[in-house]
């Protein structure tokens, strides 16, 4: 008796075995990088304002008891090469800290779908930390470990909500912080009082900066798609991703191809033009560039070949 065993579609020859193990390895390590820590600051600069009522900051004592608000966009922690993430740390950069120290004082954080301050975010706020005394005396990123990590989704703009119980007296001086958006209207927004604890009202009254933050983040995503591997008609591939120093970008020519090889940011916009457009000849081509000087962020090398483009997201860390 004979037995006739059938080959079928799950019979890979091994060099296919291969070929399609380490394409699954490669879709798996780099479809979604995850990282153990990063730190992240949004904002620069030496401005600072005044401690009054009308400029306010999430520290100033100008009043009693002070409410505070502002958003932080998905843009701005984008571009610093975070794609979504666990938030564990915040600090604002203090220029001089405060005369008293601020009982009962609470941070709260949501998503929102509002760039802007333009209405009061203080519905549905999650509680990450509560501190009975709170005193910041050194300039710097005060930074401060919270109570509740908060999940940041990656889709959505993040609101600081920042408000202390009632002070014994108020000070004019101290309780300032360094600030950015200087000139964006409904950059932030606070309330205050002499009276009652500001924790009970919402944000009135609209400011035209906000605080420049520190963000630690304890795990994140920097979301780097390599999905376009297999199918890449013209092989492109960048390494190191993410890359610090110097990036080398590689594709093959099934033919002679006028081709441009550019670097843009997340708004589309030109930051280098690696190779101007050209006659380049059938085979594999390299172009290697320096990242150094480029901020941290979030960046994507585009590939022209004739009227077709090929896109790879880079991510630049520092």
């Amino acid at each position: 008796m004979r037995f006739v065993i059938q080959k079928s579609i799950f019979d890979y020859n091994a060099t296919n075995m291969k070929h399609y193990l380490f394409i699954f390895l490669i879709l798996f390590i780099f479809s979604n990088i995850s990282k153990a820590q990063s730190v992240i600051t949004l904002g620069a600069g030496t401005n600072s304002v005044t401690n009054t009522a009308a400029s306010g900051s999430p520290i100033s004592q100008w009043y009693k008891t002070i409410h505070y608000q502002t958003i932080y966009t998905k843009t701005e922690i984008n571009a610093q090469g975070i794609a979504s993430g666990t938030i564990s740390k915040i600090g604002f950069n203090v220029n001089t800290g405060t005369t008293y120290a601020w009982p009962h004082y609470i941070v709260k954080m949501k998503h929102t779908p509002n760039s802007l301050c333009w209405v009061d975010e203080s519905f549905g706020m999650t509680t990450v930390l509560t501190l009975s005394n709170y005193q910041p005396t050194l300039p710097g990123f005060n930074m401060l470990s919270l109570d509740l990590p908060f999940a940041w989704n990656g889709t959505d703009n993040l609101v600081i909500d920042i408000c202390a119980d009632t002070l014994a007296l108020y000070a004019m001086t101290g309780g300032i912080v360094f600030m950015y958006d200087v000139t964006t209207p409904y950059s932030s927004r606070n309330s205050y009082s002499d009276v009652a604890a500001a924790c009970s009202y919402t944000t009135q009254t609209p400011l035209q900066q906000k605080p420049q933050i520190r963000f630690e983040f304890s795990s994140y995503s920097t979301d780097v798609s390599l999905h376009e591997l297999q199918n890449n008609k013209y092989k492109m591939k960048t390494q190191p991703n993410p890359a610090s120093e110097a990036l080398n970008i590689s594709y093959e020519l099934d033919k002679e191809h006028e081709t441009s090889v550019e670097l843009v940011n997340l708004l589309g916009e030109s930051i280098k033009l690696i190779l101007p457009n050209q006659l380049q000849s059938q085979g594999k081509h390299e172009q290697n560039i320096s990242v150094e000087e480029l901020p941290s962020g979030i960046y994507f090398i585009k590939l022209k070949i004739n009227q077709s483009e090929s896109v790879e997201k880079i991510v630049i860390t520092h």
